[in-house]
């Protein structure tokens, strides 16, 4: 059967990095900033993070499900929203299995991802990178690893992208989550689902009340 795109093209926003870097916090703010603009948005919120608050181990096999869930969060979205807005992109069970899994499981897993970012890509949909820098103090809570478990992740991670950036599969990459690179990660998401037009009429409508706070 013929491939159909969707009628909507959504732009899938990644948030990347290990355990209690700040992914989900971002994630909020990014959906709450969007919301304010009235960009029809969603969360797919980390799946695995459940089995580490009910004190589940996830296994190398484990994976295979947690991928699975995790896709059909995202996946349910696809063509139904503008854009949605994840702390833990399909790449990390990559990552994840690159790290803590055998070869076997390894090479599954690499498959499954690189199939369904394929996929999404060819249906018209994009994908838009946001590396995030570790600078809170480590919180436990719904973790499997510790601090100095987590940095390495981070490591592996920045290392899977970098060697991905080339082959198309973002149509951004961001470094960094503070206000003015929200700000602007915003700005370039409502040029991508709206156009330009309404970026830069926001743009002067934000202007123009600034101007008007300084006259008052």
């Amino acid at each position: 059967m013929p491939r159909r795109r969707s009628p909507i093209n959504t732009i899938v926003v990644e948030f990347y990095g290990g355990p209690s870097i700040g992914k989900s916090e971002a994630m909020a703010r990014l959906f709450s900033l969007l919301k304010q603009r009235h960009v029809s948005v969603e969360m797919a919120p980390e799946y695995a993070k459940k089995w580490a608050y009910e004190g589940k181990r996830i296994d190398g096999l484990d994976e295979f499900y947690v991928f699975g869930k995790q896709v059909g969060a995202e996946a349910a979205l696809l063509g139904k929203v503008a854009v949605v807005v994840t702390d833990r992109p399909v790449l990390m069970s990559s990552i994840y299995t690159d790290l803590y899994g055998s070869d076997k499981i390894r090479s599954g897993v690499d498959v499954a991802v690189m199939a369904y970012m394929d996929e999404t890509k060819l249906r018209g949909h994009r994908r838009v990178a946001v590396l995030v820098p570790r600078r809170h103090a480590y919180d436990h809570s719904g973790r499997f690893e510790d601090l100095d478990q987590a940095v390495v992740v981070d490591e592996v991670t920045r290392q899977h992208v970098g060697e991905l950036v080339g082959a198309g599969y973002w149509s951004g990459l961001y470094e960094g989550t503070d206000t003015v690179t929200l700000w602007k990660l915003c700005d370039d998401i409502e040029a991508m689902v709206v156009g330009r037009e309404s970026v830069t009429l926001g743009a002067l409508r934000r202007l123009l009340g600034r101007l008007r706070d300084e006259e008052m």
